[in-house]
């Protein structure tokens, strides 16, 4: 022990709230130097686990993902910097198995020799949750997708149900292999930069929920419109998560479209029947300055020929005027009457 840390460092070690281990590595095989208070806590008071000096033995991990965290370690040993891993460890104490997730680093002394420090969290609880959260989102219509932010920015998925496969048009297996390593991989080209900024303004927000409306990649090549409802949750550690419930707005769009035409068409009706001898009628928006559509008998194609721009289009519709003082006047006049946007 006293190789590796002066008691200094022994002492801020064992204040640490997780478990902690130091490993040293030989030939790719581990074993215990030292295990803070905490470790104990954590794991389980094994004798297995007390053991020091001894090469570390995998029997306490859960069958089913036994190979992947010794993968992992190979991945480290073999010259990797840092792990994240988190696996099934029985308890003994609690006769169960706990959710442990482990942060490790492999550092190089001076002398060559290879340590491994590692912290090992209990996150059983947070699992249960996430657990809970996707048995229920899995029963919700629409699509849900479970992302986690990482600390380079990247957005990765953990969870991906039938129903956004579904509503995208593709087997729920392209479907994470479109977006297992980057959650916005399917987003249009066009609405991405969106996105992007819509998420940022939601982490900001303070809010309990947002909502974004873009364009998804189907199976077929063309995209759908959804409505995204998003959930942010803040883990223990500051790690984000973001529960996202999916919902497919090509009807709602095919609605809002038909509702939009009947009413310009109720106002060309309007426009028609309120004076058939007028030459020119129309409505506007005041506030963005724009013309939205005229009745225009003159045969002149006049927005066309000057734009929907309210204020050029009335200066361009004055220039139709013989008389100079009245052609002055009719800008201001224009300008002035439409109130409740129609002129």
């Amino acid at each position: 022990m006293t190789d590796v840390m002066n008691h200094e460092l022994k002492a801020i070690l064992d204040s640490i709230p997780s478990g902690m281990c130091i490993y040293r590595v030989e030939q790719e095989r581990l074993y215990p130097l030292y295990h803070n208070p905490a470790f104990f806590k954590v794991l389980g008071p094994s004798k297995r686990h007390a053991q020091v000096r001894e090469q570390v033995s995998f029997a306490g991990v859960h069958e089913d993902d036994r190979a992947a965290l010794q993968k992992e370690l190979a991945g480290l040993l073999a010259g990797g910097d840092m792990l994240r891993h988190t696996c099934r460890l029985f308890h003994e104490e609690l006769e169960e198995y706990r959710w442990i997730c482990m942060e490790g680093a492999r550092r190089a002394a001076s002398d060559g020799s290879v340590f491994l420090y590692v912290v090992y969290s209990d996150v059983t609880e947070q699992k249960r949750v996430e657990q809970y959260f996707q048995n229920t989102l899995q029963n919700l219509p629409g699509g849900v997708v479970v992302v986690r932010y990482e600390e380079d920015g990247s957005i990765i998925p953990e969870y991906i149900s039938e129903g956004l496969a579904v509503t995208t048009e593709m087997p729920l297996e392209d479907t994470w292999e479109l977006y297992r390593q980057d959650a916005l991989t399917g987003v249009h080209p066009d609405d991405l930069e969106r996105v992007r900024q819509q998420l940022n303004a939601y982490f900001v927000s303070g809010k309990s929920q947002w909502e974004i409306e873009y364009r998804l990649l189907k199976g077929s090549g063309g995209y759908v419109w959804v409505k995204n409802t998003l959930s942010l949750i803040e883990h223990e550690g500051g790690e984000k998560k973001i529960y996202s419930i999916f919902n497919d707005m090509t009807k709602e769009r095919e609605e809002r479209a038909r509702v939009r035409q009947n009413y310009n068409d109720l106002l060309l009706q309007h426009h028609q029947k309120s004076d058939p001898n007028a030459l020119v009628m129309g409505h506007c928006n005041i506030t963005e300055d724009r013309i939205i559509q005229i009745s225009d008998q003159t045969g002149a194609g006049l927005l066309d020929r000057f734009g929907v721009v309210r204020e050029d289009f009335f200066t361009g519709l004055s220039g139709l005027i013989v008389e100079e003082e009245d052609r002055k006047k009719i800008p201001e006049h224009l300008s002035a009457r439409p109130l409740a946007g129609r002129f």
